[in-house]
């Protein structure tokens, strides 16, 4: 019952305080505990953990480097939270405080769209794409993600990208050229 439910939480919790740390010290390797993260990110109780914890804020600032691996495992981690508006929508701390704050919300105060520029200044590929757009598909519709695109000029950069893609020198699917053009 509930002291089953509460020690899962507190397990998850343990893993990836754990987690964050070693992403945090984790330099090139850093992409494994991102990894691990996004796998515990599948379960409803996890990406409620990973959303409550510093994993985004990290993420996003670990990401700046040019790290193919831990870019696209982050990027694709950054891709489920923005999907999840699981949490309470209200946006203030105490939602982050009691564990009910969305993954869009936690995404959204990381620092994502500044991860999400550099990693598209980066020659990211067709999946990394991918997870770029559902990103910024899924915090087009949170306040804050909206502010925080606005100040990372992400119409800039995703109309030189929409350019690139008419011009064949980035190579999307179909389906994502489209939703290129589309943002």
């Amino acid at each position: 019952g509930s002291e089953g439910s509460t020690r899962s939480k507190n397990g998850a919790a343990r893993v990836v305080r754990a987690l964050c740390e070693l992403l945090s010290e984790a330099g090139e390797f850093a992409h494994v505990p991102t990894q691990l993260l996004r796998a515990l990110a599948f379960s409803p109780l996890g990406l409620a953990v990973v959303s409550a914890s510093d994993a985004p804020l990290l993420l996003a600032a670990a990401m700046r480097v040019s790290a193919p691996l831990l870019r696209s495992a982050g990027l694709a981690l950054f891709a489920q939270l923005a999907a999840d508006e699981s949490g309470r929508e209200s946006g203030t701390e105490s939602g982050r405080e009691s564990g009910t704050e969305s993954g869009r919300e936690a995404l959204a105060r990381s620092g994502f769209a500044r991860a999400l520029k550099s990693a598209a200044a980066h020659g990211c590929d067709a999946r990394d794409w991918e997870h770029i757009l559902s990103t910024v598909e899924g915090m087009l519709g949170c306040a804050t993600g909206l502010r925080a695109l606005g100040s990372a000029q992400a119409a800039r950069w995703l109309a030189e990208a929409s350019a690139r893609c008419d011009g064949g020198e980035l190579r999307l699917r179909a389906r994502d050229a489209a939703r290129l053009r589309g943002l």
